[in-house]
């Protein structure tokens, strides 16, 4: 599988951009949305990675609640 690399660091923090950027990786390898939540929350860095790692069990099922 491809590596991917991190989008956005503390530095950037532009929410809207590694969104876009990673939505364009997910088309790209034509991932199956399983695979689009789970591969997401791997690019995630400090701040962004604590909030995630918050968030209830169970309260995100699919890429639309993201």
């Amino acid at each position: 599988m491809m590596k991917i690399v991190k989008l956005i660091d503390d530095r950037i923090g532009d929410l809207e951009d590694h969104i876009s950027r990673f939505h364009g990786i997910g088309n790209q390898w034509e991932w199956p949305m399983p695979v689009w939540c789970y591969m997401f929350q791997q690019t995630l860095d400090g701040k962004a990675r604590t909030w995630f790692d918050k968030l209830p069990s169970g309260s995100i099922d699919n890429w639309g609640d993201l």
